[in-house]
């Protein structure tokens, strides 16, 4: 009996030998969870601010000589903790002390602008009146006259001697130059060349 006794006591030291604290375990596997689990986050006193460049460096100190630790593009969201001169200091978010320094000018309180869009500007173009039309019918005949090199464009012309052109004159001879003499010789298309040349000479 004294030997089964003895081996009954040996085997209880030797299971209480392997278990452990539960408290401490539960503190070690907490402490090993909360190591893996922390949160980097950015100060709460950081200004958000966004890179208003298309590929703006992030350097390691505030030098346009220092080494870049990473590039940020356009719109990209940054906590600003301080400025120094014309940089700003930045935390960058992969640990609680990586850091890095931007130029200012390239941080905004706003979003980057868009292009701009190209607006065509559209000339309301104002349908010409009667009256209009009659001038322009009679600045073409004289127009025209006036560009003729001989002395008979049109029939009611005179010669140099003072006679009638009649039928002698330019435009009544088929063929060779013809001079625009009466108004139902002034086209739609004429009219329209006149007035948009008009137009272009008053904007």
């Amino acid at each position: 009996m004294a030997y089964i006794r003895n081996l009954v006591a040996f085997a209880v030291i030797l299971i209480a030998s392997t278990w452990d604290d539960p408290s401490r375990i539960a503190a070690q596997t907490a402490g090993v969870s909360d190591e893996k689990t922390i949160a980097i986050t950015a100060p709460a006193t950081a200004d958000m601010l966004r890179v208003t460049g298309s590929r703006v460096n992030v350097r390691r100190e505030p030098s346009i000589n220092a080494g870049v630790l990473t590039t940020y593009t356009r719109g990209r969201l940054v906590p600003v903790l301080r400025t120094r001169g014309a940089w700003s200091e930045i935390h960058m978010g992969d640990s609680a002390n990586s850091t890095g320094w931007i130029a200012s000018r390239l941080l905004s309180t706003r979003s980057p602008a868009q292009a701009p869009t190209t607006q065509i500007r559209q000339r309301s173009v104002s349908v010409p009146s009667s009256r209009e039309i009659t001038a322009a019918r009679k600045d073409l005949i004289s127009l025209s006259i006036a560009a003729y090199q001989g002395s008979c464009p049109c029939p009611y012309n005179r010669d140099r001697a003072g006679r009638r052109c009649g039928g002698r004159s330019a435009w009544s001879r088929p063929g060779g130059a013809s001079p625009i003499c009466y108004d139902s010789d002034v086209t739609e298309a004429r009219l329209q060349t006149y007035f948009a040349r008009q137009r272009r000479a008053t904007f």
